[in-house]
């Protein structure tokens, strides 16, 4: 390895007037952090299922929070249930479905063995 010793070139500085520069501000980005926390439970207790809805969130800088409890008749609450579940499984599917390309093994045209 060939060390060389850098030299330094120097250079009158130009001489500008007042005000000829513009100075811009930088432009304005979307933050750099955000988070959703969502909490949800149902307890079922005699006749009536207790719901309790908690969310807060954290966008353009903002913090947000919803909090929501009430009480539903019980022999609605299956189909509230019902309606959970099929959501989440709806949201697992599109995960395994959006993961499967990478944890698979590409089909070639010549595996149709």
């Amino acid at each position: 390895m060939i060390l060389r010793a850098l030299q330094r070139v120097k250079r009158s500085l130009i001489r500008q007037e007042p005000g000829a520069l513009e100075v811009r501000g930088r432009p304005r980005r979307g933050p750099w952090v955000s988070f959703r926390y969502s909490f949800r439970s149902i307890v079922a207790e005699r006749d009536q299922a207790h719901v309790v809805v908690r969310e807060r969130r954290l966008q353009d800088g903002r913090l947000e929070s919803e909090d929501f409890e009430g009480t539903i008749d019980r022999h609605s609450a299956p189909e509230v249930l019902e309606a959970v579940q099929r959501a989440l499984e709806e949201r697992a599917r599109t995960l395994f479905d959006s993961l499967a390309g990478w944890l698979l093994p590409a089909k070639r045209p010549d595996d149709d063995e």
